[in-house]
């Protein structure tokens, strides 16, 4: 039985000598006699001489025929290549007449072997650009776009900088021991909000637990050494006029355990839903924050 390696070697010789420089000879070395054809050409006879008669009858229709070889790979006893095809349509295909035409489009084909020979092949061509460029098929109409979202309003632009600058500033306040009033963070969020991280994501409610939970995170970030937490840039990007998207570039201070400083950046992606002009956090995603303390000897 041949080897995967042995089974690419093949196929790569198959590839430059009839893709390439259209030896249809090595079909009959390199093709069993009862291939299968699972993405034949139309009326393509079955076995080895249709294969053989399919493949002449196509570089029959093109003059200056060039096949790029982009990547062979190999797995057992399967190869996939990789094509980018591209020639002068001088002879009748598909019932289509000669137009002088040049096409160009990429194709993947998958071949199986057997004892050193192909018994299997399988194509997926982008035939819809070929036929797009012989004219028999007609190019899609573009479509219009979209008209852009307007800017949000002066007014709740100033509103978000001014909501992540005391959100900012809470939790500033919190690293410095003033007591955390959970109502007052609860109330940055949506009545239901998403986190994502890779971690995973979690649906919240902004309820009784959610307010248990808030004091125990800043305690957290103290314990950890947590100095402060500054926004050093804020990028915002409209998504309706009740909608929004805020980037928020974070720098963060720490004492660590042997009481070395560190700096940590990092960026947190937040969606906004307005209520009466007003911003709320309904969806947040952010990086592994704690892989990222760990890595900066933090926790």
């Amino acid at each position: 039985m041949a080897s995967a390696e042995q089974n690419q070697a093949a196929y790569a010789r198959f590839c430059h000598e009839l893709l390439a420089a259209g030896n249809l000879d090595v079909i009959d070395e390199l093709v069993d006699p009862m291939v299968l054809s699972h993405a034949g050409f139309p009326g393509q006879a079955p076995g080895r001489d249709g294969f053989k008669a399919a493949f002449a009858r196509f570089r029959a229709a093109f003059s200056e025929l060039q096949v790029i070889i982009r990547d062979i790979i190999a797995a057992g006893e399967k190869v996939v290549g990789h094509f980018r095809v591209t020639g002068v349509h001088c002879g009748e295909l598909f019932g289509i007449p000669a137009t002088g035409k040049t096409v160009s489009y990429d194709e993947m084909v998958i071949v199986r072997f057997a004892d050193g020979r192909i018994v299997e092949h399988w194509a997926v061509a982008d035939t819809l650009a070929m036929m797009q460029a012989l004219g028999a098929v007609s190019q899609a109409p573009a479509r219009a776009k979209t008209p852009a979202a307007s800017a949000l309003p002066e007014p709740q632009v100033e509103r978000v900088k001014a909501f992540f600058a005391r959100y900012a500033d809470r939790f500033n306040r919190c690293l410095e021991g003033e007591s955390v009033d959970p109502k007052t963070v609860a109330d940055s969020f949506a009545s239901h909000f998403v986190e994502a991280s890779p971690a995973g994501v979690n649906g919240r409610k902004n309820g009784l637990l959610f307010r248990w939970m808030i004091p125990r995170g800043f305690a957290h970030y103290k314990n950890i050494g947590t100095r402060s937490m500054d926004i050093s840039d804020l990028a915002l990007e409209t998504i309706d006029p009740q909608h929004a998207l805020a980037k928020v570039h974070w720098d963060s201070r720490y004492t660590k355990g042997d009481g070395s400083d560190e700096r940590i950046e990092f960026d947190v992606t937040y969606l906004l839903h307005f209520e009466d002009g007003d911003p709320k956090i309904f969806a947040y995603i952010s990086g592994d924050e704690e892989r990222i303390l760990r890595e900066h000897g933090v926790t």
